[in-house]
């Protein structure tokens, strides 16, 4: 039965690596010490989320900014008093 091992992000030294490519080599064996074939690949981290908000759909937060115009344009410019 293949076992899934999730990979920390550390490296041999058990330091976290940094935001970039690598390589990953994967050997095995089964339950009779038969090797199997060894598989390679390529795996990118990422750790830097850019998140970017397009439409609003939520009833309770549409509007509010035409709200806040309103309520600055009611109450006029702001002034200073000296």
């Amino acid at each position: 039965m293949p076992r899934a091992r999730p990979w920390d992000l550390k490296n041999n030294a058990a330091t976290t690596v940094p935001d970039g490519s690598y390589t990953y080599e994967i050997d095995a064996t089964d339950a009779a010490t038969n090797p199997a074939t060894q598989r390679t690949g390529t795996i990118t981290v990422d750790t830097v989320t850019n998140v970017s908000i397009t439409s609003v759909t939520d009833p309770r937060l549409l509007g509010q900014q035409d709200r806040r115009r309103r309520l600055r344009h009611e109450r006029g410019p702001a002034t200073r008093s000296t």
